[in-house]
């Protein structure tokens, strides 16, 4: 008997988030440096110098924005092998590390492509 219904290989893949201390720290240091130019800049009187500082504090309050300071590490990959596409798989995670987790689905189906995030959610241990 063989089953002509679709295939497809899947994976999930569990990441803790945890605080990461080196880009709490450099996210501390771009707002402490924007400030010192906005300090600058409302000090000036001479305008060259004022829309330097303006453009410098801009700079680093893009870069103090653009630093998220948690990252995602990975704590488990099951694989699930060969499965059929649109079946209700069940997963059961077991841990006493509270926190916040995160999973993410990718499956490749049989002409090898990867479909990434086929399905994605997160939950908390408290």
């Amino acid at each position: 008997m063989t089953d002509n219904s679709p295939q497809a290989h899947v994976k999930i893949r569990i990441q803790k988030r945890v605080r990461s201390k080196i880009r709490t720290v450099r996210r501390a240091k771009y707002f402490r440096t924007y400030r010192h130019y906005k300090y600058l800049y409302n000090r000036a009187r001479n305008r060259t110098l004022k829309r330097r500082y303006l453009r410098r504090a801009a700079y680093w309050f893009k870069r103090y924005r653009s630093v998220k300071t948690h990252v995602y590490k990975t704590t488990k990959v099951h694989d699930y092998g060969t499965t059929t596409i649109n079946r209700v798989r069940i997963y059961l995670y077991k841990t006493r590390s509270r926190g916040l987790y995160r999973f993410l689905v990718y499956a490749r189906d049989p002409s090898g492509n990867t479909q990434q995030n086929v399905a994605k959610g997160a939950f908390r241990i408290r």
